[in-house]
């Protein structure tokens, strides 16, 4: 392979390919899509000693979007799009899904501008983002300057592997996202929700249930459920205030808790014979109902009139005390 520059993470021609994919995947790691992009054309630039290498991805069948480039010609501020699809060499490379190279051009090959004026270009695939189809162009200016079989074959796989690294790193970032968003909701809901294990410790818990203690979620989590003081019925340090408060009352009972009336329900919940079982609880806040009934209650009884409420069939279903 061609002598690089000292400054290249992959710069010695006694490397050999699996050391140059081994420092690739490593120096790419952690890095985003645009980062694994640069990384990609700066190594194997100086891995095949090629004027430049630009990576791209279709956004037809004959225009293309620039990813990253290195070896942009002096004051080149670079294409944003270039025809790529009307290369010959690009177009066989996306047909056949594996490299395609040309050698010895007599007149330089061009995308249309001043970008690649190569006398040698390699072309090779990649999957791109979301499934996007990517192109990656490793090329030469100089006449006389070739790319070997061997190389061609080389820089394909390099680009399948960058190809792949850039769709786990959306895949994680897409997770990441869903993450935060899945904590957002279960954040913004009103009720209180606690989940916890079988040695009742508190697994998770939203922050409408951690504003209740006056804490954030996060200084609560990994505690005893009954350091929930105030919560659920008393009980031994090792035992759980609403699993003791729902014992023997069914899935759903009310609750009063500093005050306010909570509609109290319980879930177990055991996603397979292997995991570990955790316990649910979700506390609906009931006061503004329950005053509501208490109010309807005394206006009933107030009436001083007998007065009754029956079905469609006259069956009796609530009389007040004057009609006694």
């Amino acid at each position: 392979m061609s002598a690089t520059n000292d400054n290249s993470p992959i710069a010695n021609p006694e490397d050999s390919f699996a050391s140059l994919l081994a420092r690739f995947a490593n120096s790419a790691r952690g890095k985003d899509k645009a980062g694994l992009y640069r990384e990609f054309c700066r190594s194997m630039k100086h891995w095949l000693g090629a004027s430049g290498v630009v990576c791209a991805e279709a956004i037809s069948a004959d225009e293309f979007r620039v990813l990253e480039v290195s070896g942009r010609p002096p004051d080149s501020a670079g294409p944003g799009r270039l025809p790529l699809g009307r290369l010959p060499v690009v177009h066989d490379a996306l047909r056949s899904q594996k490299a395609a190279w040309v050698n010895d051009l007599s007149a330089p090959i061009s995308s249309g501008d001043e970008l690649l004026h190569a006398r040698a270009i390699v072309a090779a695939p990649f999957g791109g983002e979301e499934g996007r189809v990517g192109i990656a162009l490793a090329f030469h200016r100089d006449a006389g300057s070739a790319f070997s079989e061997a190389q061609a074959n080389e820089f394909s796989a390099v680009a399948t592997l960058a190809g792949s690294l850039v769709q786990n790193a959306a895949l994680l970032s897409w997770i990441e996202r869903s993450k935060k968003q899945w904590v957002q909701d279960f954040d913004a809901i009103t009720d209180l929700i606690a989940v916890h294990d079988a040695r009742n410790c508190l697994l998770r818990l939203n922050r409408t249930l951690a504003s209740f203690f006056g804490k954030s979620p996060a200084e609560l989590v990994g505690s005893p459920m009954s350091s929930l003081d105030g919560l659920g019925a008393r009980c031994d340090a090792a035992a759980c205030p609403l699993c003791s408060a729902d014992e023997g009352r069914g899935a759903e009972r009310l609750l009063i808790a500093r005050g306010r009336s909570y509609l109290l329900t319980t879930s177990h919940v055991q996603e397979s014979a292997q995991a570990a079982a955790r316990t649910i609880h979700v506390l609906k806040d009931m006061t503004g109902q329950r005053d509501a009934e208490r109010r309807y209650r005394e206006l009933f009884e107030s009436i001083q009139e007998g007065l009754f409420f029956s079905d469609l069939d006259g069956r009796i279903l609530e009389i007040n005390r004057a009609f006694v």
